[in-house]
């Protein structure tokens, strides 16, 4: 993964967020920051249930207000399931004031991170995804890579992460199949493995390809991802699943 051209700072504060919902009717709620840049911030208190990718918001600090166009959002099943990411489109980069080191929290919010470390951890095994699920849909062009029988065709993730993603497509590809994953927008590519594949879908059924990057990183060009996407390293999951991605 490159490394990140502007630091983040991470803050929480208490903002106004408004604009129109998912089913076009217009909301306005609180929410909060939880960490900050120039360009953009990751808010928490707001789910893909109200807004989805390409949503402008309004949001206001006291009294800076500026519009925000929604980037990511944490899926349900995700500890991120109340978190966006968005980048400023009109306001002052110093919205924000006087930014605070990293790891200051003010107005009475306590951070995320620490709210979950403080949890009671039941005495069982548990399945940890590696890097948190960005509900985002991209087109890809998907080509073999390797011996076997040839095959290229077009697809469209449904949900990414720092290790791979799940995509949906009209055709089957069988676990551990080698492939190259080629982002329609620029060309860039990278090569992937497949790890599930299901049939999925009412009245039009498609079928859903886990795939796991062979190298982790931000392929996909999210803006703010989650945290849990620095410094990914390759891990070996034999017989894993759509679900663990």
């Amino acid at each position: 993964m490159g490394e990140r051209q502007e630091q983040r700072v991470q803050m929480v504060v208490p903002i106004r967020v408004s604009g129109t919902n998912n089913r076009g009717e217009s909301f306005v709620r609180m929410a909060y920051t939880l960490d900050t840049s120039p360009t953009g911030a990751r808010l928490g208190g707001i789910s893909s249930e109200t807004v989805s990718v390409g949503s402008v918001i309004s949001v206001q600090y006291k009294h800076h207000k500026a519009s925000f166009q929604v980037v990511w959002c944490g899926l349900p099943d995700d500890p991120h399931a109340h978190q966006i990411g968005a980048i400023r489109l009109t306001g002052s980069e110093q919205m924000w004031g006087q930014r605070p080191e990293a790891g200051h929290y003010d107005d009475g919010f306590d951070s995320i991170t620490e709210k979950v470390q403080r949890r009671p951890v039941p005495h069982q095994k548990v399945k940890i995804r590696r890097s948190e699920r960005v509900k985002v849909k991209i087109p890809v062009f998907v080509e073999s890579d390797g011996p076997g029988i040839p095959f290229s065709f077009a697809a469209e993730t449904l949900v990414v992460n720092a290790h791979g993603c799940a995509m949906s497509s009209a055709q089957p590809l069988p676990q551990r199949t080698r492939l190259v994953l080629r982002k329609e927008d620029g060309g860039q590519s990278a090569t992937a493995r497949v790890v599930g594949c299901e049939r999925v879908g009412a009245g039009k059924p498609f079928w859903a390809i886990g795939v796991e990057l062979d190298t982790p990183g931000n392929f996909w060009g999210i803006k703010f991802p989650p945290p849990s996407w620095a410094g990914s390293e390759p891990a070996s999951f034999p017989g894993a699943g759509i679900a663990s991605l």
